[in-house]
């Protein structure tokens, strides 16, 4: 079966630019601090980390949850809603972590390693246990600590993680509900000012396109003074601009044919004409 306009639109959506926003969102009171880089490249080849954070002030306490284990480096590998881990990704990005102290000439010491996904690893955390001996704790809810290496490791489940604590990247789904979406969409207000946001947006306006069409249909007064204040104004205009010109379409070919009929009736004289309102006549009886 050939995919349809909606589903083709759905596989496009740009998820990792997306998450690279939401952490940037979700650190956003340590920007000063933090530096982001998006799929920083190993070599001139594509061997490519998905996010790397460096801490401008080493010795900076971040407290948010997601990021209290990190430290100077801080390779970030992302699974987007489409996507899932395998035993053999993780290996491939444990690689990418000592490659890039190679590279990079960076101390063991000063590196840690984040895994972040929509499902749990159940095959990757089974091999971390039962092959490599390492042992899983859940530090905080949707967050994972593996023990037992050299360099910190810890995996953030991203449905899993409390709202109000982490709504951006707990947002980074095709299954956002109407309630999740209002307090998402409080939180951006709040936001809108401080970093750009417009791939997350993008990303979950496609990956929730029926809630977001739907909430279009609502009359709540106070929800559009909210969202005419929030990234999300375009896509509400722009919805509104494609039923406007749906209608408007629907409305000239009405008002063309109407036209046309005028035209053809002026070419008739009365006895053609009598003929057509017979038959009209006709075809209703």
């Amino acid at each position: 079966m050939g995919k349809t306009e909606n589903s083709t639109e759905r596989d496009n959506i740009k998820w990792h630019p997306a998450f690279v926003e939401a952490l940037q969102a979700e650190l956003i009171q340590y920007k000063d601090v933090l530096s982001f880089e998006s799929e920083h490249n190993l070599t001139s080849a594509p061997l490519r980390i998905d996010v790397l954070i460096i801490k401008k002030e080493k010795d900076i306490e971040i407290k948010k949850k997601i990021a209290t284990s990190f430290k100077a480096h801080n390779i970030i590998e992302y699974k987007s809603p489409d996507d899932y881990l395998s035993i053999n990704d993780f290996y491939k990005v444990y690689a990418y972590l000592y490659l890039y102290k190679s590279f990079e000439n960076v101390d063991i010491t000063d590196l840690t390693l984040t895994f972040s996904l929509i499902c749990y690893p159940r095959e990757v955390f089974k091999h971390l246990q039962d092959i490599l001996k390492l042992t899983i704790i859940k530090k905080h809810n949707g967050i994972y600590y593996v023990e037992g290496d050299i360099v910190p490791i810890q995996f953030i489940i991203n449905t899993e993680l409390d709202d109000d604590e982490n709504i951006f990247l707990n947002s980074l789904t095709k299954n956002l509900t109407v309630d999740k979406s209002n307090l998402l969409l409080n939180k951006m207000k709040q936001t809108k000012n401080e970093t750009n946001i417009s791939a997350f947006i993008d990303a979950i306006m496609r990956g929730n396109k029926t809630i977001f069409t739907e909430a279009i249909k609502m009359t709540d007064r106070e929800f559009f003074e909210g969202v005419r204040d929030t990234e999300l104004a375009h896509f509400y205009e722009n919805e509104g601009m494609e039923k406007g010109m749906e209608k408007g379409m629907e409305k000239g070919i009405e008002k063309g044919m109407e036209k046309g009929m005028e035209k053809v009736l002026e070419l008739l004289d009365d006895k053609q004409k009598e003929e057509i309102r017979k038959k009209l006549f006709q075809d209703i009886d």
